[in-house]
């Protein structure tokens, strides 16, 4: 047998694979990868030899090297405007106030964003609307009524590290859509309030007619931890934010929450989203032009039942004076404290 004349039948097929292949890559891009599977798995490892010239040929996945270059430019450009100076002073001016839904600080804030654009060249409308919103009020307050009197703190203290936190325009926690009244009775703990956790109750033989529920913030949104209280007669829903349960120091020497931190937010639990009275509608001025129907409030299914928030620090006040059977495993939360389901007759 004479020897090959260039080598082994291996080294002769890389020969003639490798130009073949790069032939193929360059007039065909898209069969690269096909190509490149084809040479690894027969032990020639040429991918590097015509990889490099279409990442060259091509830095940017679905340009062309003349777009890609044009792209490049303009993102150069893109990076180089944003400041985050000017952001920081964009933050201060609409954080300065409290500005609620609604409220005048609000509409003022909306204004400043207008002239921000308006001087960053954009053109700018402002298009009135009269959208069906809850009352600003201070007068929302929680107590423990029975056996020792105790008025349970709704709102956060003002800290040296946190200007914001002192404001004389900041308002009690309240949820927005909440239900308006002033009600007592017997407490029971819901855990997070899902649906799964009040059929649990229903299971266990817990009524919730006219009783005060506390559930714990998490596992769903907030508004169905009240729809499925005022479902089963319950009076009223105070909903808190529980302890974290590792040790982490709470803000402000850490990120977690502390005692007193209390999530607002709307309660609302309507099949549509905006204006509650114009479902899937603008809602324009009532005075405007163009008329648009409009619900009545009493027929649109809104929450009847007070919904109040709580920090952990305060509901730590009720928890620890329940009575009842202890919660299971799963409703434990993060108070050093039992959880337990009922309050018993005392405790209201």
């Amino acid at each position: 047998m004479h020897p090959p004349r260039h080598g082994s039948i291996a080294e002769r097929h890389a020969t003639r694979a490798r130009p073949s292949l790069r032939s193929r890559a360059t007039a065909r891009p898209t069969d690269l990868t096909v190509w490149g599977a084809l040479v690894a798995a027969g032990g020639v490892f040429a991918a590097g030899a015509f990889a490099a010239p279409l990442v060259a040929q091509s830095p940017l996945e679905g340009f062309t090297a003349a777009s890609a270059e044009a792209q490049a430019v303009c993102e150069a450009r893109f990076l180089e405007l944003p400041s985050s100076d000017a952001f920081r002073e964009h933050l201060r001016i609409i954080t300065a106030n409290p500005h609620p839904t609604g409220s005048q600080a609000q509409i003022e804030v909306g204004h400043y964003l207008g002239r921000v654009m308006k001087a960053a060249g954009l053109t700018v409308r402002e298009h009135p609307y009269d959208v069906y919103l809850p009352q600003l009020t201070d007068d929302v307050e929680a107590h423990i009524v029975t056996p020792e009197p105790m008025r349970l703190n709704n709102r956060e203290r003002a800290l040296d590290e946190d200007r914001f936190s002192g404001h004389p325009d900041l308002l009690n926690a309240w949820n927005a859509f909440s239900g308006s009244g002033d009600v007592t009775g017997e407490v029971v703990y819901a855990n997070f309030g899902r649906r799964e956790d009040y059929e649990a109750l229903d299971s266990m033989g817990i009524e919730l007619a006219d009783k005060v529920v506390v559930a714990r913030y998490g596992g769903n949104f907030r508004g169905y931890k009240v729809l499925f209280a005022e479902q089963r007669g319950a009076a009223g829903v105070i909903m808190f934010n529980d302890a974290p349960a590792e040790e982490v120091d709470p803000y402000p020497e850490g990120p977690m929450l502390n005692g007193e931190i209390i999530q607002r937010g709307s309660v609302l639990t309507l099949p549509w989203t905006g204006d509650p009275l114009t479902p899937f509608e603008p809602a324009l001025p009532i005075d405007g032009d163009r008329q648009v129907e409009r619900l009545d409030p009493d027929e649109v299914g809104l929450h009847t039942i007070p919904v109040l928030p709580l920090g952990y620090t305060a509901a730590s006040e009720i928890l620890s004076r329940m009575t009842g059977p202890e919660a299971p495993e799963d409703w434990q939360g993060g108070l050093d404290l039992p959880y337990r389901l009922t309050g018993g007759e005392a405790l209201t």
